[in-house]
């Protein structure tokens, strides 16, 4: 399991680590989740994520969650807007 350090804004990578998938629950995993800084570079929240690029913390995975979501309805009421103008203007 692959795990990085990286700026959310800008997306540099800082740190890198590989652990064993068996050794998840490591007190370093642990201290990896709960830290947090700033990006030297442009000042965005420098955080661990895993390979696949989700954070390790719960509390940036319910922010992710949360924008994802907010992302889904803005493009579902889009395409509402125009299915409707279609429907009302478009004959």
């Amino acid at each position: 399991m692959t795990e990085k350090q990286m700026c959310r804004r800008c997306k540099t990578v800082f740190a890198t680590t590989s652990s064993n998938p068996i050794t998840v629950h490591s007190l370093g995993r642990i201290e990896r989740v709960l830290s947090e800084r700033k990006c030297p570079k442009c000042g965005g929240m420098v955080i661990w994520v895993s390979g696949d690029g989700t954070p390790l913390s719960y509390k940036h995975r319910a922010v992710d969650i949360r924008r994802k979501l907010a992302m889904a309805l803005v493009w579902a009421a889009i395409a509402a807007l125009i299915l409707f103008l279609w429907k009302r203007y478009g004959q």
